[in-house]
């Protein structure tokens, strides 16, 4: 291919040559003018330092210089040469059609060569890898550490993600295996909630919650070999899940509850928040101001997902038309029937 690649600025060369003997000195003026200008390489540039930890202040401006012709750049000498050949003698279609094959074959291996990067990135996945990369927020060179969680392909190069940041799989200088040791049931049992939605309450290190939080687990990644879940940007340990569904939320849900010291007065709404008070559990519903406590918030959840289901509890039987939270317990309402949740069999 170097003796092809050779040949072609030689003949490119000599084409030209022919070419400007043939033009006066206006056209040959006016066309070095515009040569000049095609290869005019002033203006802003940035030195990509040999220290990376030196940071590049606006990569955007970075020039890439390139140290080997990929198949483009053979294409465009290609069509350069057919552009400036002698037409009174043209290029042998045999040598055409040499350089078209191996054009081809240039392109089958970088198509290759990139197959094989693919591979290599995902099999990545599940290891932990140590990389140095760009911030792109201060275009700073950093060193991270993270447990490959899956790889995408943008604009056909692989980024790995590592459950909080994404990074090309080329910035990688080194891979190893992470030892879950004792936690293989745990990693399993995590890894089957992705795509489902929970229900946590999330506590400190002294175990006193701290908040509440539903929705799809996104993805697992792993703290010091430890699974944590990733619910809406948020982390949450296996520990901290209260309930699980296929797609069911408290929030936004329609829900009936009684209040007044003799629970004669029955409000309904949906469910705006779930509030936290003195490891109490409080359902706040749209368009009233009193908090509704619940002593279950699983038993809620289930009792949700069952609405418009039919269900049997001793002799009561039919569809489930809604939920009540009564004396901080969960009931279903079958016609003008009200049945415990932990009584549904």
């Amino acid at each position: 291919m170097d003796t092809m690649l050779n040949s072609n600025v030689y003949n490119l060369a000599s084409y030209q040559s022919a070419m400007a003997s043939q033009t006066n000195n206006k056209t040959r003026t006016a066309r070095t003018s515009e040569e000049d200008k095609e290869q005019d390489t002033s203006g802003p540039e940035t030195i990509i330092p040999e220290n990376k930890d030196e940071g590049i202040k606006n990569p955007s401006n970075v020039r890439e210089v390139k140290t080997q012709l990929g198949k483009d750049d053979f294409l465009k000498l290609l069509v350069t040469q057919l552009q400036y050949q002698d037409p009174l003698s043209p290029m042998d279609n045999t040598e055409f059609i040499a350089q078209t094959a191996q054009f081809t074959a240039l392109e089958q291996m970088q198509n290759l060569n990139q197959t094989m990067t693919n591979a290599q990135a995902f099999a990545t996945i599940g290891k932990g890898v140590f990389m140095n990369t760009m911030n792109e927020q201060t275009g700073q060179y950093e060193m991270i550490y993270g447990v490959v969680q899956s790889v995408d392909i943008m604009n056909g190069k692989p980024y790995l993600n590592l459950g909080n940041r994404t990074a090309p799989y080329e910035d990688i200088y080194r891979v190893q295996d992470v030892d879950f040791g004792d936690n293989s049931a745990m990693v399993s049992q995590a890894m089957s909630l992705i795509g489902k939605t929970i229900q946590g309450i999330r506590v400190d290190n002294e175990l006193n919650p701290t908040g509440y939080v539903e929705g799809k687990v996104d993805f697992v990644k792993f703290v010091e070999g430890i699974p944590v879940l990733s619910v809406n940007g948020k982390d949450v340990y296996l520990g901290e899940i209260v309930a699980v569904s296929e797609d069911t939320l408290l929030i936004g849900s329609e829900i009936n509850a009684t209040t007044g010291e003799d629970g004669s007065q029955v409000i309904n709404g949906k469910i705006e928040d779930i509030v936290l008070k003195d490891d109490k559990i409080f359902v706040k519903i749209e368009g009233h101001d009193k908090e509704v406590e619940v002593e279950d918030i699983g038993s809620l959840v289930s009792s949700i997902s069952l609405v418009g289901q039919n269900v049997t509890s001793g002799e009561v039987s039919g569809k489930v038309d809604g939920v009540i939270i009564r004396d901080k317990k969960v009931y279903l309402q079958i016609g003008d029937k009200e049945v415990s949740y932990k009584d549904i069999q």
